[in-house]
């Protein structure tokens, strides 16, 4: 079963959809994970600014 290619504006190209579904999956969980990464990282830097010495 073929689906037909979706037209990306951006690129100006054409896909096949499956391509575009994985592509646009993964964008998403790098979002995420991203996102998810800047929480840990402010977290952190909360964490290390209220346990560490004033001298610091």
């Amino acid at each position: 079963m073929r689906s037909p290619p979706v037209a990306d504006p951006q690129l100006k190209t054409r896909i096949p959809y499956t391509q575009h579904k994985f592509l646009y999956t993964l964008e998403k969980s790098i979002m995420q994970l991203n996102r998810r990464q800047t929480l840990i990282a402010g977290l952190a830097a909360g964490v290390t600014t209220a346990i560490a010495p004033r001298s610091l």
